[in-house]
């Protein structure tokens, strides 16, 4: 792993540990607007971490706005942050997923000094040994530094904390908690060459980021921290079909490895770029079609959107969608191979269109992906799915960066 994706991409998921304990929810995805609503009403600091397998989000929240977010898999694959991070997890996991989720609370100066891992232009240096070290925090905190400042030897990292110059403490990878004594990250420098990150906090308070799901009419009363401690409301556990289930999970499995192996031809093909294309589309109109299948005995009363109303919605993040063309509510996937093979071969724009296209493909899979791992009753068999799926979408996005600037 690079120095520079887990010093920007895993920041926010270095969290301390609560003094005070942390608490815990089991909210559907659906169901966090609740929790959000109530956090808010109590001006909460801290955060909210939410683990739906494979996937961890991190929400960090100031006076119960959620000011920044970054979600991760347990399968790898690129780290999210900001609001994609909340919206990939609900289009992933599925709007009804159950979460197991864990309230932090911070002391205001902590849980303001985290925010400095929203910094996007942090400081980042190599450092060998104690005496940089100490030397290097010397530094920061003469400077009145308000943020915090990660060392990294690795996979390893320690953190200390300074709320306007005046160091909170510091903890570590293998210990949470927060200590005044820096022991630990000077045994930490010593196991071998490392990278200073010197993070800011934000001058201005940071834009809080949206849930991408509306809060459900009804609210129960109480809430965390509430004077009855009740916890917020839950959606109705759904039923468990072990058959239903198994079949959509069998199919599902099917499906993957066979898009895998066409994936695999087209890519070793000689013209690879527009029959991956191709392959992606009709990959894209099986998971649509799988969808549509399970409606008519849907629990949840799922009714699927056609293709054309999904690819409109998606069209602001993925503009290259409107070079599709649709047969029927389907993606034309020969269609998109010819517009592919129509590019000039020497220009970038032709490179540009296949990323930015897959990307959009993936994009609308995982959408319909999401409608099918909603009909799945049982939490096991839904974890399987969505690692799954998830190893799917790294493997083509891993390929996507392997791929060539232009046909050769």
């Amino acid at each position: 792993m690079m120095v520079e994706q887990v010093a920007q991409g895993a920041a926010l998921h270095w969290l301390p540990a609560a003094e005070a304990g942390g608490q815990e929810l089991q909210p559907p995805l659906e169901g966090v607007p609740e929790v959000l609503d109530w956090l808010a009403a109590q001006h909460f600091d801290g955060a909210l971490v939410l683990h739906s397998s494979p996937y961890e989000l991190v929400l960090l929240l100031l006076d119960g706005a959620p000011i920044g977010a970054s979600l991760r898999s347990t399968v790898g694959g690129q780290v999210l942050v900001g609001p994609d991070a909340p919206r990939a997890l609900v289009e992933r996991a599925g709007a009804a997923a159950r979460s197991a989720a864990r309230l932090l609370p911070f002391p205001r100066p902590l849980a303001e000094t985290l925010s400095a891992a929203l910094d996007p232009q942090p400081l980042v240096r190599p450092l060998e040994g104690t005496e940089q070290l100490r030397a290097a925090l010397r530094d920061v905190a003469a400077r009145n530094h308000h943020g915090v400042v990660d060392l990294i030897v690795g996979e390893r990292w320690g953190r200390t904390l300074f709320h306007h110059g005046r160091l909170l403490g510091a903890y570590h990878y293998d210990n949470p908690v927060v200590a005044p004594s820096l022991a630990a990250l000077g045994r930490l420098a010593t196991a071998g060459p490392g990278t200073l990150v010197v993070r800011r906090v934000p001058l201005r308070p940071p834009t809080p980021v949206p849930w991408p799901l509306a809060a459900r009419p009804a609210a129960a009363p109480g809430g965390p921290g509430s004077d009855n401690g009740a916890r917020p409301a839950a959606v109705e556990q759904r039923a468990i079909d072990p058959v239903r289930d198994e079949q959509i999970e069998s199919n599902l499995l099917w499906l993957l490895s066979h898009v895998d192996k066409d994936r695999d031809r087209a890519a070793q093909s000689p013209e690879p770029a527009p029959r991956v294309l191709q392959v992606l589309g009709s990959f894209t109109n099986a998971m649509f079609a799988f969808a549509t299948h399970l409606a008519p005995t849907s629990r949840q009363r799922v009714v699927v959107p056609r293709q054309a109303d999904v690819i409109a919605m998606l069209r602001p993040r993925h503009p290259l969608l409107a070079e599709l063309e649709l047969r029927k509510d389907e993606i034309d996937a020969p269609a998109l191979a010819r517009r592919y093979k129509a590019l000039a071969r020497d220009a970038a724009y032709a490179a540009d269109f296949y990323r930015g296209m897959v990307r959009g493909l993936l994009a609308l899979t995982q959408h319909a992906a999401t409608l099918v791992l909603g009909e799945i009753g049982d939490p096991a068999v839904r974890a399987r799915c969505a690692a799954a799926l998830e190893v799917w979408v790294a493997s083509v996005e891993g390929a996507l960066q392997e791929a060539p600037s232009a046909e050769r």
